[in-house]
């Protein structure tokens, strides 16, 4: 239940960003929402009692961003060093199933490792999809997902 108010959180959010920009013609907003993780691999980001780089632990980051009336749902691990960035994947790229084979599937899929957002009073940011510096990456992923890569959370065994 939890999971699922979640996911509508966030994609509610990306609706609101679209209205904006689609009342101007113009599809420049993508939505990036960064999750804090805890396991048992690495100390808890709700331990506030002990000492511990924040930046080496990964985090998930999903963006939701469209062109035209399709959205695209990317995720990726990363952390504060730019070494430790993985490769963006594509979850899911709809018209309309964006949500449930994108947001929600994310969710329900990392809700066991998701410890808390990134940031708790700024839980998103809104990019400028015409000045992030992976926008081409996302295009060439949308453009060859057929041969797209699954991440290691969605690997069915």
């Amino acid at each position: 239940m939890l999971s699922y108010l979640f996911s509508e959180v966030i994609c509610e959010k990306y609706r609101d960003i679209e209205e904006w920009h689609n009342k101007n013609q113009i599809n420049t907003k993508g939505l990036l929402v960064g999750f804090k993780l805890g396991e048992a691999n690495f100390p808890s980001c709700l331990d506030y009692g002990k000492s511990w780089d924040n930046s080496r632990y990964p985090k998930y980051q999903l963006l939701i961003w469209g062109e035209a009336n399709y959205v695209g749902v990317f995720m990726r691990e990363t952390a504060l060093h730019p070494e430790l960035k993985s490769d963006w994947f594509l979850l899911a790229h709809h018209d309309s199933c964006w949500r449930d084979d994108g947001v929600r599937t994310f969710i329900n899929h990392a809700e066991d490792h998701i410890c808390t957002f990134d940031g708790l009073r700024s839980w998103f940011q809104v990019l400028n999809m015409e000045e992030y510096e992976y926008t081409q990456e996302l295009k060439d992923l949308i453009r060859e997902r057929r041969d797209r890569k699954i991440h290691p959370l969605f690997e069915r065994g």
